[in-house]
């Protein structure tokens, strides 16, 4: 017993803390009661009421409030990039597949410096062409939605975890 308590003290001392790091209250610092969720460009507008519902659930204590209102610290959104672009082609040059992305990053800053970020959150997804013009779109739309979706819930498991 004695035995296996030494060996497991000796493998926690030798791990590198990533368990332990981004804890509670994620990227936030502890001090911050006021934020405010700063879109930039058309595409982070989307995204903006997601996060902001996202972040009214998860917040605690802290208050979000608009751009210029004494805000503690600015949650930046973006600047966001989609694309929707042919992935694949017939033998005849038709285009049978489409691939959606959508990258971008989220950051954290506090008197005018970024004092974290996201890094690049990197989102893809194919669509095969079936059907005519109207049903394509349509694919378009729900693939974009889609990958919206997933962006926000990216962004917010890393700034709630700190990285």
């Amino acid at each position: 017993m004695k035995r296996s308590f030494l060996i497991l003290m000796a493998l926690l001392l030798s791990s590198c803390g990533y368990h332990l790091a981004g804890g509670p209250p994620g990227a936030l610092p502890e001090d911050v009661r006021l934020l405010a969720i700063i879109p930039v460009g058309d595409e982070a507008d989307m995204l903006a009421r997601t996060i902001r519902r996202e972040l009214e659930l998860r917040a605690g204590d802290v208050v979000l409030v608009k751009a210029g209102e004494n805000a503690q610290a600015e949650l930046r959104i973006g600047p966001l990039s989609s694309t929707y672009r042919p992935a694949a082609y017939d033998e005849q040059g038709i285009a049978t597949a489409f691939r959606a992305t959508l990258s971008g990053n989220l950051s954290l800053w506090r008197d005018g410096t970024s004092i974290w970020n996201t890094g690049d959150i990197f989102m893809q997804e194919d669509v095969f062409a079936v059907g005519g013009p109207a049903s394509i779109e349509a694919s378009k739309e729900r693939v974009l939605e889609s990958l919206r979706s997933r962006w926000s819930s990216e962004a917010i498991q890393r700034f709630a975890s700190g990285f």
